[in-house]
């Protein structure tokens, strides 16, 4: 039977999910609650069956009530939401209860967050201390920050680390896992002691020697990151494994992250899948979006829209800005579901809020062409008002949002900053960012740096992608009286591990230069392949230099052909004429002046010297069917008065080749096309 169960659960990770359903089906009517879990699952995500969320209530119950923690998370996640069953938040506890009793720590975050505020259960702030710290433990980020936030003065929580140190000290030296972790989590963030990332691996190895999960997890971060002992990919998947298979989401997350990119273990899309999978389905919002990518593209599974889709959305729906770009355009496109403007527009509108900004402009885009982006926005902007007035965080920020883009009412950039204000005053996370962006760009406000680090400072300790991005960069750039590189580091990676394009650039470009962390090509190559991914038009450029130069890859004219390609087609000048040296030099690409002089006439066209240079070359010098003598000799000297002095020598030598007539009308071309901007 197991070997049966395994057969079925293979299958439905990989995506053969009729397979699936064929092995499942009749264990999970023979009472295997393995089997009935995933069948839930199944129902619920509707893969390989038609989505129905109260058969997959039937089968969670089944589950659940034999003791599977996984069913009884989720059967108390369908209560919460009223998903297949009428919303009931009272037994929505009880079923997370029986899960939070097993370890499970989304389960213990959603206690804490219910008995935070008297939901479904009597409000208790010492119960959700307990349970945001139960999850916390195990390093579930949103218990963290939620137990930063509740554990101010006069809460029954002492304040002071300090107090605690000692305490942790003598328990931790007696051999208690729990405060062997504690006084390692103390010393790496240097809360109550001095900070420590040797100490803190010290501690955090006796813990994760007894099988502590989160000290396994952490311990596994430090080799990884190579903080407190050499960086070591192959200690850090030791590590991660252990604590994965202990259920823990964020190790099950890392894990999948080192087989999809070779560190440590060899590549194998397959095993990142099935790590992927085992955090996704603990809600955890990374994981969820990298099954999406990798469904959307067939990176170890058959390339399937329609589970992709279920991926995002999951993720989207946690607030991820590129699962919610990701969806807008496969509903703008029709893939794998049918093409839906109205949905794209929706879904491009909450990445847009977060400053997503390709999810920016293709709303300009739909809104041009009239698809969707104008429905019903007069009546919305109604619904704004009223909510804002009456204090709605969401709604002011919102309302925000509309005067800032002067959509549908007079743009106001000032009556934006109002809304945004009084949103983030009330600890609006995206409404904490807004407002940091419009203090950073002077916009509707005097250009306040200190007041858009504030800001930015609030939001990313929110964990807000965007606020991390741009904070660290202040931080690097000593803007506002910040210069710190490891906080800079801190903030641009998180970011980067939340998909954020602009950080994972940036990350690049950091370890690319060994700004606070010492240079490393290979992990450059790392986060600009991350970003380029995304469409990130700088990081495509910066990994065609690596694989051009062989900085962090192996030598690739090819792969370098591709990156260039990919950020000339953006407009990137200096890949366009990258571009025309590779067809040029036929290196990567078959030789072909006629596409070589494409690609420098649009470099040169925006302004590029060398690319006018080349022109001047490619006319004088190329084949048959383009040499063009006049044109020679109008780059040439276009390239000269932007710099390159082998433009007047070379004009000079043409010119020797040409009529009196020939040398006018060339010097009239050239004077219309500095005067045009390079237009023809």
């Amino acid at each position: 039977m197991n070997s049966q169960f395994d057969h079925g659960l293979r299958a439905f990770q990989l995506g053969d999910h009729a397979v699936a359903i064929k092995e499942l089906t009749p264990l999970a009517e023979q009472g295997d609650a393995r089997a009935q879990y995933n069948l839930g699952i199944m129902y619920t995500r509707g893969a390989g069956v038609p989505k129905n969320d109260g058969t997959a209530v039937k089968w969670y119950t089944k589950s659940a009530e034999q003791g599977d923690v996984l069913a009884q998370y989720s059967l108390g996640f369908m209560y919460r939401r009223g998903a297949g069953v009428t919303q009931n938040d009272q037994i929505a506890v009880k079923w997370f209860i029986k899960a939070a009793g097993q370890g499970h720590a989304s389960a213990q975050f959603n206690l804490g967050f219910m008995c935070a505020n008297g939901v479904g259960v009597a409000k208790s702030h010492v119960t959700a201390v307990k349970w945001y710290t139960e999850a916390a433990i195990q390093g579930h980020d949103r218990a963290k920050a939620n137990l930063v936030r509740i554990n101010e003065p006069n809460n029954g929580v002492p304040k002071s680390e300090q107090e605690g140190a000692p305490g942790y000290l003598k328990a931790a030296e007696e051999g208690h896992a729990n405060a062997q972790y504690n006084l390692a989590i103390m010393y790496r963030n240097g809360k109550g002691v001095t900070q420590s990332d040797g100490i803190a691996v010290k501690w955090l190895t006796k813990a994760a020697e007894q099988g502590h999960p989160s000290a396994e997890f952490n311990l596994g971060f430090m080799y990884k990151r190579g903080k407190g002992v050499p960086k070591n990919d192959a200690a850090a998947v030791k590590w991660f494994v252990l604590a994965a298979e202990q259920g823990h989401a964020r190790a099950q997350y890392n894990l999948g992250n080192m087989y999809a990119s070779g560190e440590g273990v060899l590549k194998n899309d397959q095993e990142a899948i099935l790590w992927f999978t085992l955090a996704a389905d603990q809600g955890y919002t990374l994981a969820q979006y990298n099954l999406g990518v990798m469904y959307k593209r067939g990176d170890g599974v058959t390339q399937n829209y329609q589970t992709a889709l279920i991926w995002y959305t999951k993720a989207a729906d946690h607030g991820h800005a590129s699962a919610q770009y990701n969806l807008g355009v496969i509903y703008e496109n029709g893939k794998g579901v049918p093409k839906n403007d109205q949905m794209a527009v929706k879904w491009y509108c909450q990445a847009a809020k977060q400053g997503h900004d390709r999810a920016q402009v293709a709303l300009e885009e739909l809104s041009k062409s009239g698809d969707g982006a104008s429905q019903n926005n007069q009546e919305a902007l109604v619904e704004f008002a009223l909510a804002a007035e009456q204090g709605s965080a969401k709604a002011q920020y919102n309302l925000g949002i509309v005067y800032r883009n002067g959509k549908h009412v007079r743009k106001s950039d000032r009556t934006a900053v109002k809304w945004f204000t009084l949103s983030a005053e009330q600890d609006y996370v995206l409404a904490q960012y807004a407002l940091g962006l419009m203090y950073d760009k002077g916009q509707g406000v005097p250009k306040n740096d200190k007041a858009a680090a504030k800001w930015y400072l609030l939001a990313a300790e929110q964990e807000h992608a965007s606020a991390q991005s741009n904070l660290g960069q202040m931080h690097t750039n000593g803007v506002a009286g910040l210069r710190n590189d490891k906080t800079a580091v801190k903030y641009v990676t998180s970011a980067a591990e939340q998909g954020h394009a602009n950080a994972q650039f940036y990350l690049g470009d950091i370890y690319d230069k060994g700004k606070g962390v010492p240079i490393s090509a290979k992990e450059a190559v790392k986060w600009y392949t991350l970003a380029g991914e995304q469409g990130h038009v700088n990081a495509q450029f910066y990994l065609g230099d690596m694989y051009y130069k062989g900085k962090g890859v192996p030598i690739s004219d090819k792969k370098a052909a591709k990156w260039y390609t990919l950020a000339g087609e953006q407009g990137h000048a200096n890949a366009q004429s990258n571009l025309g040296n590779i067809y040029r030099r036929g290196k990567g690409m078959p030789q072909n002046d006629t596409t070589a002089v494409k690609w420098y006439t649009l470099a040169a066209e925006q302004g590029y010297a060398l690319a006018q240079y080349a022109l001047g070359f490619m006319y004088s010098s190329g084949n048959a069917a383009i040499r063009d003598y006049k044109r020679a000799y109008m780059w040439y000297d276009i390239s000269a008065s932007n710099g390159v002095a082998k433009g007047s020598q070379h004009k000079e030598t043409i010119a020797k080749k040409m009529t009196p007539a020939q040398i006018t009308k060339a010097q009239e071309m050239s004077i219309k096309y500095l005067r045009n901007g390079y237009a023809d």
